[in-house]
């Protein structure tokens, strides 16, 4: 073999071992640092109706309507004392699909005279990538008659990337409750 030869298959077998000892170097402009965001358009049609501005409040909620006490009672005179029963109702208010949900409870008790009480819960569920939060839901007026909550949460639709990272597309939205003492209930929605 000539010089030429040996030097080349010198160089070949340096450069093999360099390449598989060291790590490799790329310049930004080859390797993304972030993942693109998602769009609109990349998102499947059923993530994309759980994030419309549409969901409407659980219609069969005044069918949970539970009497808690009594109406009437005989007195040791023999005597009827007439009572206010309390009733209690839960209406929630749902948002989202089976990809990606969040529930908003209430239950409040009522007299047809006053609010006796009431306090509320969240629930969500999610399936990867999307994502469902709950950030709370806090009673922000309380009187005899009216009880009314503010509940907020997010929504959001994931696409796996290539590089392994998730890129949501999340709105917020804040629901609000009232309820009355004669058992009257709304949810009512802001964006």
């Amino acid at each position: 073999m000539n010089k030429r030869a040996v030097s080349l298959a010198a160089s070949i077998a340096a450069g093999l071992t360099l390449s598989l000892t060291a790590p490799a170097i790329a310049s930004a402009e080859t390797v993304p640092t972030d993942p693109p965001a998602a769009t609109w358009e990349d998102l499947s049609p059923e993530q994309q109706s759980s994030l419309q501005n549409t969901p409407a409040p659980d219609a069969d909620q005044d069918l949970d309507v539970e009497p808690t006490g009594p109406s009437s009672v005989i007195g040791a005179d023999g005597q009827v004392a007439y009572y206010a029963s309390t009733y209690c109702k839960t209406p929630s208010y749902y948002r989202g699909s089976s990809l990606m949900w969040t529930r908003d409870y209430v239950r409040f008790c009522y007299t047809g005279g006053a609010v006796t009480s009431s306090s509320g819960w969240q629930t969500r569920g999610y399936i990867f990538p999307n994502v469902a939060k709950n950030a709370g839901i806090s009673r922000y007026y309380a009187t005899s008659s009216t009880h009314k909550y503010q509940a907020k949460n997010t929504i959001g639709a994931g696409i796996v990337t290539p590089w392994g990272a998730v890129t949501l597309y999340e709105k917020d939205f804040l629901h609000y409750f009232t309820g009355g003492k004669t058992g009257s209930w709304s949810w009512t929605a802001a964006y």
